[in-house]
């Protein structure tokens, strides 16, 4: 008896610690997950194509676009280059950059989507997600 006694008490005390790691885990992954004004942080989008790489090519010809990092980049037929997420707001599939409408296309349910990123034509609600360009010689600097 006072054997069986002594596991619930193991056992009790095991389920008690487990739950305090637990609480201690997710608290700690809360406060780590903050900056010091109390927001979120984020993963910030900043990264450079070198233009003169084969796997980039499509960007030098106006019209052209390719994705990297969920981010679409293209060139318009005026030679500006404009970034937005890659992402459809409407149901998650990967949007295309349709240059003689200058604008961007989801091919799964024909939202459309203006090089702003702003919804021209629904069912999608919100926007997509818009990055700044920066272009030095041959790298093209997508950031937000």
């Amino acid at each position: 008896m006072f054997h069986k006694k002594t596991q619930i008490m193991d056992r009790k005390e095991f389920i008690s610690m487990l739950g305090i790691g637990a609480i201690t885990a997710l608290t700690a992954s809360q406060l780590t997950g903050c900056s010091k004004d109390g927001d979120p942080v984020k993963n910030q989008v900043d990264f450079s194509l070198d233009l003169n790489a084969a796997e980039n090519a499509s960007l030098l010809n106006p019209g052209g676009y390719l994705i990297k990092q969920g981010i679409i980049i293209a060139l318009t037929l005026d030679s500006n280059y404009i970034a937005v997420s890659s992402i459809c707001t409407h149901q998650g599939s990967t949007i295309e950059f349709e240059a003689g409408a200058n604008r961007f296309h989801c091919p799964n349910h024909d939202s459309l989507f203006s090089t702003t990123g702003s919804v021209v034509v629904g069912p999608a609600t919100q926007a997509l997600k818009r990055y700044s360009t920066e272009l030095t010689n041959s790298s093209l600097r997508v950031f937000e």
